[in-house]
């Protein structure tokens, strides 16, 4: 159950980052133009 436990951090990690990282691509994309 363990490692079951940290794929599925790993799972909540990655959509919570991905939002995130899209809107800083968005913010940087905004200020290279």
């Amino acid at each position: 159950p363990y490692k079951e436990r940290i794929e599925l951090g790993d799972i909540l990690i990655v959509v919570g980052t991905r939002p995130q990282i899209n809107h800083l691509l968005e913010l940087c994309g905004r200020c290279s133009t």
